[in-house]
């Protein structure tokens, strides 16, 4: 903590430096713990930490510094002013062990490090507590008995949807833990809550402040090039596997690019569409991804109008086609006409294009056309381009099919074939909204509005996140898990029994496919470059739902796709890293 503990308070009877709080044993068991659970290289404990104070140059070496008991903190103007272009050009501050009480002095003294900063409450939904380990809930018995632990985080501009510049933990002391971890004078379950506290926040501070990226650090302590500044490759640790991070600083450009896109996107599409989160969620995510989803619910939830604002707002080039009992395949593909050339004065065959060649095409009612129609789409799903009278055509990027169906009137239908069926990546189920939103909606939509759509990106850097979106790591646990997942799905020896009960035919292997890319694309939009189980298991139900197939037994016992699901999610359990 620099000039600022005036003496200290060092421990009756100890040798240690009178600062020394904490200090070496609970950097010593965290840096040993650190490098055992993650791939960043740390120092072994034995020569010795990195004491800095915080008026000092040699602070810019360092990426993350840790801050302890600063209470009764003071320091000059010349360290305020350090330690605020330390945290300005990318370093990472992790305030510790001190109490509710000691909490306006801290203040007063960041202020003059920051003018007008203030502290900001977190809650569990917060980045930090998901960097690494997941970490649900912030109640829990600590140290400081007597009051609440409160966590606070310090931003830029006083804004949480910019760079967080420290974690401040006021009512507790993850350090008293580290520093005994291995005598077993505290409670195992609060000293390994604390140890995933201390790495969530390094992990978080080097994939998002310190030059936004992992970095390898050098020996002794985390000690890495200079804040800001451009990193080697790294990776973290996952189920006990190392998988590397995003390969470029470039690579990590894009991802924050995407993450504030999807943020914006969302932010437009609100003013239209209200609520629907998930829903809302689970078609950026198709978009991330490159893949196309079906839209399943009754007439009047905004299916149409939800696609048509999203192509709108990502200024991408939009077609409508309402399936209908006689609509053809060329209504779609487009097709050869006879045509005039003025130059010759005869007539030549010259390719009409037809609504597919389109950025993004809404495939109204879906399951109201024959099936030969419907199967005009397969090609441009697949391999985004049609083939008309034995020559190719490639549809330009990005291309997005979204098909909705409505599930109640299916007399004149033709339901949709399981190869079909398998080339959408979710299947998505759009319902009543709450009371409130369904008011909302009312009151918004029958009073006279001038709503104003802002264009937040456009193809090219769609095509950018979709690329970026295949190099985003997985863990072998976290692949194997979402393909345990599927193959959980199929009938066979060794089935559970539910499933070959009520289960006619398991999920694909497509379906391993998208659980992986929307896991993917669903850890980059929540800000983190590397997958975890949970996320597989939120993508689970839209991946799944229309490739299992249920028989009689199910119907009959009104067994749901979903119901199955929840089952198999039950039924196969979750590696033990607590990822």
């Amino acid at each position: 903590g620099g000039g600022g503990f005036a003496g200290g308070f060092g421990r009756r009877g100890s040798r240690e430096p009178p600062w020394a709080h904490d200090y070496p044993r609970a950097e010593r068991n965290f840096m040993r713990l650190l490098g055992r659970i993650t791939t960043i290289r740390t120092y072994d404990g034995v020569e010795g930490g990195a004491i800095v104070d915080i008026g000092s140059k040699e602070l810019f070496r360092y990426p993350i510094a840790y801050f302890c008991e600063p209470g009764f903190w003071t320091q000059t103007d010349q360290e305020a002013a350090n330690l605020r272009a330390y945290l300005q050009k990318g370093g990472f501050l992790i305030v510790d062990d001190f109490r509710g009480r000691d909490l306006d002095n801290f203040t007063a003294e960041m202020r003059r490090v920051l003018p007008g900063m203030r502290l900001i409450e977190l809650e569990p939904a917060s980045q930090v507590f998901h960097s690494f380990f997941e970490i649900p809930s912030l109640e829990f018995r600590q140290f400081y008995d007597r009051d609440r632990p409160v966590f606070y985080g310090i931003f830029v501009d006083n804004d949480p949807g910019k760079r967080m510049l420290a974690i401040v933990n006021n009512n507790n002391d993850n350090s008293e833990y580290w520093e005994w971890s291995d005598t077993g004078w505290n409670p195992i379950d609060l000293t390994n809550e604390a140890y995933k506290f201390g790495v969530n926040y390094v992990v978080y501070g080097m994939t998002h402040c310190a030059g936004g990226r992992a970095a390898k650090a050098r020996p002794p302590g985390i000690n890495g090039q200079a804040p800001g500044a451009r990193r080697p490759e790294s990776s973290v640790t996952i189920a006990n596997e190392s998988v590397r991070v995003l390969e470029s600083q470039d690579d990590v450009s894009v991802a924050d690019r995407m993450t504030a896109t999807r943020s914006l996107i969302a932010s437009e599409l609100g003013k239209v569409i209200v609520g629907q989160a998930e829903v809302v969620d689970q078609v950026l995510l198709t978009l991330f991804v490159g893949g196309n989803s079906l839209i399943v619910g009754v007439p009047g939830l905004a299916k149409t109008l939800l696609v048509r604002t999203m192509a709108e707002v990502l200024d991408l080039k939009f077609s409508r086609i309402q399936f209908t009992p006689d609509l053809m395949p060329s209504d779609i593909t487009g097709t050869d006409i006879i045509q005039d050339d003025p130059e010759t004065g005869g007539r030549r065959m010259v390719f009409q294009p037809g609504p597919v060649f389109t950025n993004i095409l809404l495939a109204d009612e879906i399951n109201r056309t024959p099936p030969k129609t419907q199967a005009a789409l397969l090609e441009a799903m697949q391999e985004h381009r049609v083939t008309v009278q034995g020559r190719t055509y490639p549809l330009d990027e990005p291309f997005h099919v979204f098909a909705t169906q409505n599930p109640i009137e299916l007399e004149g239908t033709y339901p949709l074939p399981e190869a079909q069926l398998d080339r959408f990546m979710f299947h998505i189920v759009i319902d009543h909204p709450p009371e409130d939103e369904e008011l909302e909606v009312l009151r918004t939509t029958t009073a006279g509005r001038d709503v104003r759509l802002e264009r937040t990106t456009g193809a090219a850097d769609l095509v950018a996140f979709q690329g970026l979106v295949r190099r985003v790591p997985v863990s072998e646990p976290v692949m194997r898990y979402a393909l345990a997942l599927v193959r959980a799905s199929r009938r066979g020896n060794g089935a559970l029994d539910f499933v070959q009960k009520w289960v006619s035919y398991g999920a694909s292997v497509r379906a391993a496919q998208y659980l992986v890319l929307g896991a993917k694309a669903r850890a980059v939009t929540h800000g983190r470059y590397h997958v975890t189980f949970e996320d597989v298991r939120a993508l689970a139900h839209p991946v799944m739902r229309h490739r299992v197939l249920t028989n009689f037994h199910a119907e009959s016992e009104g067994i749901t796709t979903d119901q199955i699901i929840d089952q198999i999610l039950e039924a196969v359990p979750v590696p033990r890293s607590g990822m």
